[in-house]
């Protein structure tokens, strides 16, 4: 699935793999130094305030069926643009199949990842937020 090329490059050991191959930040441990961000040969990784829930879990700017084969087959943005049409703070664009959080804009409403078909969009505070 990936060359591993950001597990290496982590001097933090922050990064490991999960049972399906997957790549797995550890928030605690990780500095945003970048290492991994400029290691991976795919530009599958994007660094995010770390006061932020929400998340793309992965960037690939490939078309069906890559996106699946390098990001795992529950998690690839397909580039479809719903979470950026739904967005009430007008945070996400999608330009070549990659959606992008402006986290300047972002309020970490959790929008974005509730309505993503693919589950790309990561919300770590999903079930906790109260209703709308």
């Amino acid at each position: 699935m990936g060359f591993n090329d950001c597990v290496a490059a982590c001097k933090f050991d922050a990064i490991s793999i999960d049972n399906e191959g997957m790549r797995v930040i550890d928030r605690e441990k990780c500095t945003g130094c970048g290492a991994c961000v400029t290691a991976c040969p795919r530009k599958l990784i994007m660094l995010v305030p770390a006061s932020m829930n929400v998340f793309i879990s992965c960037s690939s700017k490939d078309k069906n069926p890559l996106p699946k084969q390098n990001c795992g087959a529950d998690k690839p943005c397909i580039g479809c643009g719903l979470c950026a049409k739904k967005c009430p703070a007008e945070a996400i664009t999608v330009e070549n199949n990659i959606a992008r959080i402006d986290y300047s804009k972002c309020t970490d409403c959790g929008t974005c990842a509730t309505v993503c078909p693919t589950k790309a969009i990561i919300d770590l505070k999903a079930g906790s937020r109260p209703e709308a």
